[in-house]
């Protein structure tokens, strides 16, 4: 995620410049379609293993329709960290995911079948 509302749709198109990789976070404050359209790449998507897999589901299901080539699993960050900007500027994330809206390893090893 950016502190501008046009970062990750800059980070894309100098990534499609200079014909590298973008990974786009699951917190982004650009859409996947949006990603897409700032022209051709190899794109990945960081995912939190949410307990919500409708939402899940629906964003490697979008991912994949882009052309995105890889999904990057975070399972160590149960909890938002303490960001000092953050909090100077008082963002506040919504959906802050708990303990409580992780998968356990064996969702993510065992229960998947998610991608294709």
């Amino acid at each position: 995620m950016h502190f501008l509302c046009v970062g990750e749709y800059a980070t894309a198109r100098a990534a499609s410049a200079a014909g590298t990789i973008m990974t786009l976070s699951s917190w982004a404050t650009s859409s996947i379609e949006e990603i897409v359209s700032t022209g051709p790449g190899i794109r990945f998507l960081q995912l939190y293993l949410l307990k919500d897999r409708n939402m899940v589901t629906q964003l490697v299901r979008r991912a994949e329709k882009a052309g995105f080539k890889a999904i990057l699993l975070t399972a160590d960050s149960p909890v938002i960290g303490r960001r000092e900007a953050d909090i100077k500027n008082r963002c506040v994330l919504n959906g802050n995911p708990g303990s409580d809206d992780i998968f356990t390893s064996y969702d993510v090893f065992h229960g998947g079948g998610i991608t294709r």
